[in-house]
């Protein structure tokens, strides 16, 4: 009953049979949460013993949007879902999470956003690595520091322009177990 209701389940009916493990729980949900992994959940819960049947009534309007991921201004389309008004928030950020976890850093830094029907609700930034180019300067003039530093600030810069992220299938599968 949890599970049906956590995925906008309407309680209708339950008919219980001649005996009490026998029960018949009617729902009327949306195709979209039966469609998204509803029953590999159900028999999960159940331990394999419930099963699970359905049948088209109509369709529905409802308040859905498009969830779209920007990797450093490229939109991934693998990552693109539909996600309901109510829980568009939750899936942000677990994808969010989720991608901050599985993209390696890189010498420049990469901007991941979320964007909701073509707005932006959700940004993180993974820092890039940095080498401490002053490490070898012990003691001496200022001047030779930021002159390194100003140095590797460029070059960032450069990188940022030509670096590319790319990601793989097996980390797109990894996000999308949500």
């Amino acid at each position: 009953m949890k599970l049906c209701f956590d995925n906008r389940g309407i309680h209708l009916n339950t008919k219980i049979f001649n005996n009490i493990n026998n029960i018949e729980l009617i729902y009327e949900m949306p195709m979209y949460e039966i469609i998204n992994n509803f029953i590999d959940k159900l028999k999960s819960i159940s331990n394999g013993y419930a099963s699970f049947s359905y049948n088209f009534i109509n369709f529905k309007k409802k308040n859905n949007y498009i969830l779209t991921v920007l990797i450093n201004n490229n939109k991934i389309d693998d990552l693109s879902i539909i996600v309901n008004k109510n829980n568009y928030i939750n899936i942000s950020e677990n994808i969010l999470d989720k991608l901050k976890n599985n993209i390696e850093r890189k010498q420049f830094n990469i901007k991941v956003q979320i964007l909701l029907n073509n707005k932006i609700i959700k940004k993180i930034i993974i820092k890039q690595y940095r080498k401490n180019v002053i490490n070898k300067c012990y003691g001496g003039d200022i001047t030779r520091k930021k002159k390194l530093l100003k140095k590797q600030k460029k070059g960032k810069n450069k990188m940022k322009n030509f670096g590319k992220i790319n990601v793989t299938k097996k980390e797109i599968y990894k996000i999308l177990e949500i």
